[in-house]
């Protein structure tokens, strides 16, 4: 064959001439006539292959074309974009479930459940039901999960109030058993009492141990603890502050002929003089809730409980 032969074959089978005719040369040599003939035969039978190939995608694709023009037509909605078979199958399962309206030959109060269930009416009424059942439920648990997390909140204020109470009436005894100055002429030693709880209940977080007894409760929520991993006692607290702002007495507190002086217990506080001055209730309250630690809170009560002593003409 001539290299004219060989590119008519080429363009014949759209490919390049000259990379078809280097196939079938060895360098500048041509092949032998028969190796020639095979791969030209190979060829062809790739390119007829393909063609078939093609013409069956595009006869498919045809086809679809038009089975979705159809299935459109009635009214079926391919949401799942499917073909051939699937789409068929999907289509005819769409179609079954399609049922004329009720005529006058089959009223609707003689329909059995399966019938009725397929009317589209029934079918959008029955699904409106379902979800105006399941907004209905969510209300529902929202408004449990709201009175819950309420019932929640009471119970631990109940718990605090009650906390707070228990803690209140064991503050007298415990100031009393460490002798904190408490009987002085013109002061009342419940007013004493309430300050030394009042200034505990701001500076510290107080709770209730399983025995229902009062304990003061660390950052960890248990029971504050010494430097050496004790646990403190609600008593001692009180001895604390008790005593940081009224001085410890040398007479029993439970003697009922006790009267020590003002600043009895409490070295040098002979000459103590107060740090703070207060125009009005206000203004002790004011600085009070300013004060950035513990030791100046003391300090403002120790002032003004001197003030008001002093008013009082002690």
């Amino acid at each position: 064959m001539s290299d004219k032969l060989y590119k008519a074959i080429a363009v014949a089978f759209k490919i390049n001439p000259d990379e078809f005719i280097a196939t079938l040369k060895d360098g500048d040599d041509w092949l032998s006539e028969d190796a020639i003939s095979d791969k030209i035969t190979d060829l062809v039978s790739t390119k007829v292959t393909a063609a078939k190939t093609d013409s069956r995608k595009s006869g498919q694709a045809e086809q679809n074309a038009k089975i979705l023009k159809i299935v459109k037509a009635s009214g079926f909605e391919n949401t799942d974009n499917l073909q051939g078979a699937d789409l068929l199958t999907a289509f005819t399962a769409w179609k079954d479930e399609q049922i004329a309206p009720p005529t006058g030959d089959t009223p609707v109060d003689q329909m059995d459940k399966e019938t009725l269930l397929k009317l589209p009416i029934v079918k959008s009424l029955v699904l409106e039901a379902k979800q105006e059942s399941g907004r209905g439920v969510e209300a529902v648990k929202q408004q449990f999960d709201a009175y819950k997390a309420q019932v929640e909140q009471d119970n631990v204020k109940r718990e605090r109030e009650r906390a707070i109470n228990v803690a209140e009436r064991h503050t007298e005894e415990a100031a009393r058993k460490g002798n904190i100055v408490l009987k002085v002429e013109g002061v009342d030693e419940k007013v004493r009492l309430k300050s030394i709880f009042d200034v505990i209940r701001l500076n510290e977080s107080i709770g209730l141990d399983a025995k229902g007894l009062p304990i003061v409760l660390g950052e960890d929520g248990e029971q504050k603890k010494d430097d050496y991993g004790n646990p403190i006692p609600f008593s001692d607290i009180v001895v604390s502050y008790g005593k940081g702002m009224y001085g410890v007495s040398a007479i029993p507190q439970t003697h009922e002929g006790a009267n020590p002086p003002i600043n009895a217990g409490v070295p040098g506080q002979k000459d103590y003089v107060p740090k703070y001055r207060f125009g009005t209730t206000k203004e002790y309250d004011d600085a009070y809730m300013k004060a950035s630690s513990p030791e100046d809170r003391l300090e403002l009560s120790r002032s003004k409980q001197f003030h008001a002593e002093k008013a009082a003409g002690n």
